[in-house]
């Protein structure tokens, strides 16, 4: 829930020999999990910069793997504005940047709580910090709005470091990264009553190895995640009787057990579009496919009582392809 669903992103901006306008090689994979959206680059001092971002779905799934909507089609916009604190890379601290934006979910059908297309709004402030050109450390704090009254108010910390090792391995790199998600306020995965543990967390490690067939960029994430005692909810009427509408509070909610979350891996083909950039505005197109291997049992109660797709269901396929501009 209350995340923006794991689409995929270009590589974000990095500098190589110190020249600051040089292509990017950091990956960034995930679009509207703000604290991975592109905000890397080494900029001019002083010079603002930003990133739009517009993705079609056919399903709306959070970065902790809940099947939010899977009927019709989920438009995604992200907005992020990036403003350089430090932008040199000759210095071992290469550049800081501070980054404010927002992303929002509007869907095809109305639905929740109070029915309405657009369903939730995310804003977002972070920082990022290079290091020797090849460390990125990102801190995110991101707010989680029902526009339809489905679940109340939430937020959460996101922590990550990104390895650019493109340097050191060329075309094996892989592009490692780790990420640990602490929750804030609320619960970020649908509270039921006492079933909601505010200090919950997700730890999620992975590769984007990627590779350049003349204008097209191939890139392959896969990632795992590990959560706490109660990050997800489990229900064990909903796993014998299955959800039958109505309250989803009274099916006897309790915090699930910690452990593997799910499993994820994609493939996304972008290009850039040379008739819609320019000197100042770099705009390219995507299309990804994103798998899930679903393996908490909380995580799948808590699926099956959205009730989103039919069944119990612990493996989903996702669609994406959209627009991403850099300016």
């Amino acid at each position: 829930m209350k995340s923006a669903s794991a689409a995929l992103l270009l590589a974000a901006t990095s500098v190589h020999g110190g020249d600051v306008s040089a292509p990017v090689r950091i990956a960034a994979p995930f679009v509207a999990e703000t604290h991975w959206a592109a905000v890397m680059a080494y900029p001019r001092p002083g010079s603002l910069h930003g990133v739009a971002n517009l993705n079609l779905t056919d399903r709306f799934i959070s970065a902790n793997g809940l099947l939010l909507d899977d009927q019709g089609l989920m438009l995604q916009p992200t907005l992020m504005v990036n403003a350089p604190l430090v932008a040199d890379p000759t210095r071992v601290l290469g550049s800081a940047t501070l980054s404010l934006g927002g992303w929002a979910s509007w869907d095809s059908h109305e639905g929740g709580a109070v029915p309405a297309n657009w369903r939730e709004v995310d804003l977002f402030v972070g920082l990022t910090v290079a290091i020797e050109r090849h460390w990125i450390f990102t801190a995110f704090h991101t707010t989680y709005l029902s526009q339809t009254d489905s679940y109340p108010t939430a937020s959460d910390l996101a922590l990550g470091i990104n390895c650019d090792d493109g340097e050191w391995l060329g075309a094996a790199a892989l592009h490692p990264f780790v990420e640990l998600k602490l929750q804030t306020e609320g619960s970020t995965t649908l509270p039921y009553g006492d079933a909601a543990v505010d200090e919950g967390c997700m730890f999620r490690a992975g590769l984007v190895p990627q590779r350049q067939w003349g204008r097209f960029k191939f890139e392959l994430p896969v990632y795992f995640t590990l959560v706490s005692d109660g990050y997800y909810h489990a229900s064990d009427a909903i796993r014998r009787g299955g959800y039958q509408g109505g309250p989803v509070s009274g099916y006897g909610w309790r915090p699930a057990p910690g452990g593997v979350g799910f499993l994820s891996a994609a493939l996304k083909l972008s290009a850039p579009l040379d008739w819609l950039s320019g000197s100042a505005v770099c705009t390219s197109a995507y299309a990804a496919v994103q798998t899930y291997h679903l393996v908490n049992d909380g995580l799948l109660d808590t699926n099956q009582a959205l009730g989103a797709t039919a069944g119990r269901r612990d493996d989903l396929v996702q669609f994406h392809c959209g627009l991403n501009v850099a300016f």
